[in-house]
């Protein structure tokens, strides 16, 4: 029956996504959601404030620990599901050594503390319990429950960007009002507005394969298709949260100047880092991934993060549009006072006329999106690029592959 009950649920809370409904709600419909599919009456959201956690949505039997502040050392099992970023239960709560006074009156067994996760990082718990003896939490429950926790990370990740699109928006509103003053145009105002129509655009494309996975979850009786939906609608909410991901930063590139911290950077090292991390995706394409640098220690000033974004949003764009068994190189080498990162494959190449609007926010040469991406990962690369000073520069054929070279000034020794 919790299959059916996660239907529903997941159907619900997708309309209230879509809707932009306000977050206290969506909480406490994933708490309801939790306490019927997990089979467990007690639970609450917490978020993390400093070094402190705070309740801040309950089920209806727990509104007196609304609000509640929890401290490091108050709360071992919430902290250690914090600090790990893993699930933790416990099978019964009431023998429980490091258990919380407040809880002994809802006479809690099985308990487990779920993290809501945002960019790989724990932002927050769903903790759930029930009070009936010798009932732990199954693996289904469990995986049901972090499923829901997913949710709450969508919630928290999609408040977090249209909050922050709206003060921009109101700061270049009022920029803008300066401006006219002054005559200068409102080209800034203008592609923030574009940003934010079609960020809610890409936000219903995966939202909407949800919402007909369910459909058919509902109506089949065939364990085989249910599985298979239940399937796609994990990965459209791993795409929702890449999508969230990706827009946070698109939104705070485009809030930098050039005048962010710089360090030296040893791109050799930064490059191996790279492969590193995309290696087991060209593997599982069987695709061949090699790697050469004309020097050591070849360095750049900037931001390693920020840098090793670039060069992975560029990389993966290779290997994505490689066919299987393809190749796909990455060479470090200089040019004078240049060092120049080349990243070439022998895929399907990108035809002249696109070649101009591919660092274009959103632009996607797949018009009918039958592979994966969200037309954000170039455009975030040139950015990157831009505020260390260099450029990137595009050679493609059709049919035989491309070439992106990043330029980057060198770092004298």
């Amino acid at each position: 029956m919790s299959v059916q009950f996660l239907i529903e649920d997941f159907h619900q809370i997708t309309l209230a996504l879509l809707n932009h409904q306000e977050s206290g709600s969506l909480f406490e419909t994933i708490l309801r959601s939790a306490a019927r599919i997990m089979d467990a009456p007690h639970g609450e959201i917490l978020l993390p404030t400093d070094d402190t956690m705070v309740i801040r949505s309950v089920t209806a039997n727990q509104q007196n620990l609304l609000g509640e502040v929890i401290r490091r050392g108050d709360a071992h099992l919430m902290w250690q599901a914090y600090d790990t970023a893993q699930p933790v239960t416990v099978d019964d709560y009431s023998s429980y050594s490091r258990r919380r006074e407040v809880y002994d009156g809802l006479r809690l067994r099985a308990v487990i503390e779920i993290p809501i996760m945002v960019e790989g990082r724990c932002v927050g718990l769903l903790s759930m319990g029930r009070n009936i003896p010798d009932y732990p939490f199954s693996p289904e429950q469990i995986h049901h429950g972090v499923m829901l926790a997913q949710l709450a990370g969508l919630v928290l990740d999609r408040n977090a960007l249209y909050e922050a699109a709206l003060r921009e928006i109101e700061e270049r509103k009022k920029a803008e009002r300066n401006a006219i003053a002054l005559g200068i145009e409102r080209k800034r105002t203008e592609m923030l507005a574009g940003f934010i129509q079609n960020a809610s655009h890409e936000f219903r494309t995966p939202l909407s394969i949800i919402q007909t996975s369910l459909y058919f979850l509902n109506k089949s009786p065939d364990p085989d298709v249910r599985q298979q939906k239940t399937r796609l609608i994990e990965q459209q909410i791993q795409s929702i949260d890449h999508l969230i991901t990706m827009l946070g930063l698109q939104t705070n590139l485009d809030s930098y100047s050039d005048e962010f911290i710089k360090q030296s950077v040893n791109l050799n090292r930064l490059v191996e880092t790279l492969i590193e991390g995309v290696e087991s995706s060209a593997k599982a394409h069987q695709h061949t991934l090699t790697v050469t640098f004309s020097e050591p220690n070849l360095c750049v000033s900037g931001d390693a993060e920020m840098l090793n974004t670039a060069l992975r949003q560029i990389t993966e764009n290779a290997l994505r549009y490689t066919p299987a068994s393809g190749e796909v190189s990455v060479a470090v080498l200089t040019d004078g006072e240049a060092v120049m990162i080349e990243i070439q494959d022998n895929g399907v190449g990108i035809p002249d006329e696109a070649l101009p609007h591919i660092f274009t926010r959103f632009y996607r040469q797949d018009i009918a999106h039958t592979t994966p991406g969200f037309g954000l990962g170039l455009s975030i690369a040139w950015r990157i690029i831009e505020l260390h000073g260099g450029q990137i520069r595009v050679k493609s054929e059709v049919g035989v592959g491309s070439t992106f070279t990043i330029v980057l000034p060198r770092l004298s020794p």
